[in-house]
């Protein structure tokens, strides 16, 4: 009943839209050689039908339906008619195609789970409106086998697959002595899951101050090593930055564009010179925009046993290249800056206590190397030049350092 109702609607939509006297047919009862036994043109509106035989079912349909009139002795068929009657029938009878699907299944090693199109089906119009048209009208208890053809699916599980290929992906070690005390790797498994499956949309820039938000006790983040102003110092969030350059790499590898990003005061021990990506609540962010024509998926997972966080890139691979490798290197060192001494009279003799360590500084260059599936490099692009600036010293010294002088004997 339901699909009869869309088959009325159907028809009564088409009809508006074709002209209904086109191709005309003509069956006249007295042109026959025996009239007396042909059945009248209006007895043949009221009795004869036409069966479809479908695939979930069978359709009756009449032949003042399908497009026929009696006009005096004359039986008339609208072949425009028929053919809006066989669109209505597909229309009615369609089961579209269901589509390949993706979800995420929150493993990193598997990230994806998929499920396969399945193609639909409906009625072939032009095939049906055929066969209609060649019925007899006068003929009784026709039927006609209603020709299908597939509806196929307009996204496949191959290219679901090829959308979330994965594009990048960069391992960063905590193992060092100083990087793996509990609150830093509290912080960085912090920052790594707040990134974890977050899907940056084709055009939309990815924040990380944004995503893993201000580190704050309040906000779950502890105290640990960081540096604010060239000085080493505890404030909560700290090692979060190594998140940020793991992240930082996997995206340069993936190609994508760099919006915001910053080195540290000075190289870190966890990245290559040059690939480092540090980040101050409020201040300095890591951004990147998504510039491919599909989502971008990042997964980010920290590896306690290993003592590793390793930050992985899914999404559509370029044509244009196999992958990239990043090459960085040292070009210079820089002069020392000179130390700033304070005199702290309340010292003891002998007594220098360092607020800030000097450092010389480097300049440094990172390269993008894109290379073809069999190995041929591509080109190279200037990613980053980056300088480090020097620091000089800052001390408190008693009053026999400060001034240069022995202590009494």
């Amino acid at each position: 009943m339901f699909r009869t109702m869309i088959l009325l609607l159907c028809l009564l939509m088409l009809a508006c839209r074709t002209p209904t006297n086109a191709g005309a047919f003509e069956y006249s009862a007295q042109s026959d050689a025996a009239p007396s036994k042909q059945p009248d043109p209006e007895a043949i509106l009221k009795t004869r039908t036409v069966t479809l035989l479908l695939h979930s079912g069978r359709e009756t349909v009449s032949l003042a339906v399908l497009g026929y009139t009696a006009d005096g002795g004359t039986l008339r068929r609208d072949g425009a008619a028929i053919r809006r009657y066989a669109e209505a029938v597909a229309q009615a009878y369609r089961t579209d195609a269901a589509n390949a699907t993706v979800t995420a299944t929150g493993s990193f090693d598997e990230p994806f789970a998929y499920t396969e199109a399945e193609p639909g089906e409906m009625p072939d119009a032009e095939q049906l409106a055929k066969l209609l048209l060649a019925i007899d009208p006068t003929l009784a208890n026709q039927t006609v086998s209603v020709p299908f053809v597939a509806v196929e699916p307009t996204v496949t599980a191959e290219r679901l697959q090829e959308t979330h290929a994965l594009l990048s992906e960069y391992t960063t070690s905590f193992a060092e002595k100083t990087l793996r005390k509990e609150n830093r790797v509290h912080n960085i498994r912090l920052a790594a899951e707040r990134i974890n499956g977050v899907v940056v949309a084709p055009g939309e820039t990815f924040s990380m101050n944004r995503t893993i938000g201000d580190r704050t006790k309040a906000n779950g983040y502890r105290l640990a090593g960081a540096i604010t102003n060239g000085m080493s110092v505890t404030e909560y969030g700290g090692g979060v930055c190594q998140v940020s350059t793991t992240l930082f790499n996997a995206v340069l590898m993936a190609d994508l564009e760099i919006v915001e990003r910053y080195h540290h005061s000075w190289p870190m021990t966890y990245a290559p010179i040059g690939r480092d990506a540090t980040i101050a609540t409020g201040m300095k962010d890591f951004r990147f925009r998504n510039t491919s024509s599909e989502p971008v998926t990042i997964l980010a997972a920290v590896d306690e046993k290993a003592m590793t966080v390793t930050v992985r890139l899914y999404g559509e691979h370029s044509d244009a290249f196999d992958h990239i490798e990043i090459v960085s290197e040292q070009l210079s060192r820089l002069p020392a800056k000179a130390a700033e001494h304070i005199l702290d009279e309340n010292l003891p003799p002998g007594t220098k206590e360092v607020e800030r360590e000097g450092r010389r500084g480097r300049t440094s260059v990172t390269y993008l190397d894109y290379y073809a599936a069999d190995g041929t490099l591509l080109r190279r692009e200037t990613a980053f030049e980056d300088v480090y600036p020097s620091i000089g010293e800052i001390a408190y010294l008693s009053a026999d350092l400060y001034y240069g002088t022995e202590p009494d004997a």
